[in-house]
């Protein structure tokens, strides 16, 4: 507003000095024109003078990426600690697996003890190795039979077993270890002797499983053969 009186005012004072140059008429419109030129002068700094109020402000500048977001919920983590806890209950309080116990147990026991004793004997060199290897061999096969033995689930060769080792082997082998390094090469005739007697023995028992076994498959065999026969299908 001061700048449109001041033009005013200066087109007051330039009509005046040039009065008696120009027309009246013309002098007239002098201090009109000079408010003309302070107005458009007055509106054009108010413009470049003005700054953007707060809310403008506000209201111009981008939102940001973490506001504008609703914030991540956090894990439960309760409900993870009592699934943990439920776990750890639960395989505390669940029963271990028994391990399987063999009809064996104490012979298989023994039968280590006795090859423990024949390689400590080689070592000290009061067996030969034809002794060490016919012993540990006899041992060895009746470890492997054992478990065949167990399938069939026989009281009489059960007990035959356990007699074989506990009784047999044991009379054999064990009172052999005992003697002189002397006395086991003169007598180690009378073992080689008594590991083929009993070698013989589980060839009985070995030979008495195959022919269970045969019967067992050729009894299946002519049941299933039965069944499907009547349904035509051979």
């Amino acid at each position: 507003m001061s700048k449109v009186i001041l033009g005013a005012g200066a087109g007051y004072v330039l009509a005046l000095v040039t009065a008696s140059l120009l027309p009246e008429a013309v002098s007239y419109l002098i201090p009109l024109l000079g408010a003309v030129i302070g107005y458009a002068l007055s509106g054009r700094g108010s413009k470049r003078g003005r700054q953007p109020s707060i809310a403008e402000q506000a209201a111009s500048a981008p939102s940001s990426p973490s506001t504008s977001q609703a914030p991540t919920a956090a894990p439960d983590r309760s409900a993870t600690a009592t699934t943990v806890e439920a776990v750890q209950a639960e395989a505390i309080t669940s029963p271990a697996p028994q391990p399987h116990t063999s009809v064996f147990a104490h012979e298989l026991e023994y039968m280590e003890v006795l090859e423990d004793m024949i390689l400590s004997e080689g070592k000290k060199n009061n067996l030969d190795q034809e002794l060490i290897d016919k012993s540990l061999a006899l041992i060895t096969r009746l470890q492997r039979l054992i478990p065949q033995i167990e399938e069939l689930r026989s009281g009489d060769i059960n007990h035959t077993i356990k007699r074989l080792v506990m009784h047999d082997l044991n009379s054999l082998i064990n009172p052999f270890l005992r003697l002189t390094t002397e006395h086991k090469i003169r007598n180690r005739r009378v073992l080689l002797d008594g590991i083929k007697h009993v070698n013989g023995k589980i060839d009985e028992i070995g030979e008495s499983i195959q022919q269970k076994e045969l019967f067992e498959l050729q009894s299946k065999a002519e049941l299933i053969s039965a069944r499907y026969r009547n349904n035509e299908i051979y």
